[in-house]
This record gives structure tokens, C-alpha cells and sequence, in this order.
């Protein structure tokens, strides 16, 4: 995902209220993780499952 698509998404979740996470295990609550030189996100989608938004692959 681009930058300015991941901004886009992050956009819309803020506005949905929609809780997120930098780490799957939501630990890291309202934070976005910057591994790899990337930014990325997790949250849960409507029926619980846990979701992932990042602009860089992992150990890209």
C-alpha cells in the first residue's frame, strides 16, 4: 500500500472510531509501528478478526 493510500485508510478508520494497534497482540494501543522503514497498523474488522494495513513489506 502507498503512503498516501495507508494515510487514506488511517483517515477513515480514525473517522469510524475504530480502535488500532503497532503490534497484532494489541499491546501497543493508538500507536502505528515504523518497522522496516515502513509504517503499519492493526486493527479488528466488524466480525473480530485482526487486520493489517502496512506501507512496506516486512524485511523489504
Amino acid at each position: 500500500m502507498s503512503e498516501d493510500e495507508f494515510d487514506g485508510a488511517f483517515a477513515r478508520l480514525c473517522a469510524a472510531g475504530v480502535p488500532y494497534y503497532a503490534d497484532p497482540q494489541g499491546a501497543e494501543p493508538g500507536r502505528i509501528n515504523r518497522r522496516d522503514g515502513g509504517r503499519g497498523l492493526y486493527f479488528r474488522d466488524p466480525s473480530g478478526h485482526v487486520m493489517e494495513i502496512i506501507t512496506r513489506p516486512y524485511g523489504a
